[in-house]
C-alpha cells in the first residue's frame, strides 16, 4: 500500500529512507531466541513458530526489493534482527533464569 503511494506521488526515490523498521526487526529477533516455539500468524493468516516467521519475513523483503527494484533499506532490516539475535543470545547466557522466565511466560 505504502509503495504503491510512494510511486504514485512521483517522488524522487533516491533519497534515504527513515523508519523504525530495524528496531522492529530487532524486537522480532531478540523474541526469536527467547520465544522460538511462540506461534504467530504471518500476513494474520499463516501460523508459525516465531523463528521460522523471522527467516520467513526476512526472505519475503528480500525478495520482494529484488524483483520491484523497491527503495527498501534491507540493510537496516537485516542489522536490526541481527542485532535482535545477538542480544537474544547474550541475554540467555548472562540471565538464564530470567530469560526462561519470559518463555515460559510467552508460551502460555
Amino acid at each position: 500500500f505504502f509503495v504503491l503511494i510512494a510511486l504514485a506521488s512521483g517522488t524522487n526515490l533516491n533519497v534515504y529512507a527513515v523508519g523504525a523498521s530495524g528496531a522492529i526487526f530487532a524486537l522480532g529477533g531478540l523474541l526469536a531466541v527467547l520465544t522460538p516455539r511462540l506461534p504467530v500468524l504471518v500476513f494474520f493468516v499463516i501460523p508459525m513458530p516465531m523463528w521460522a516467521a523471522m527467516g520467513f519475513l526476512m526472505f519475503g523483503l528480500w525478495a520482494l526489493s529484488l524483483g520491484l527494484g523497491l527503495p527498501i533499506g534491507n540493510t537496516a532490516h537485516l542489522g536490526g534482527l541481527i542485532v535482535g539475535l545477538g542480544y537474544g543470545f547474550y541475554l540467555k547466557r548472562k540471565y538464564p533464569k530470567k530469560t526462561q522466565m519470559i518463555s515460559r511466560y510467552f508460551a502460555r
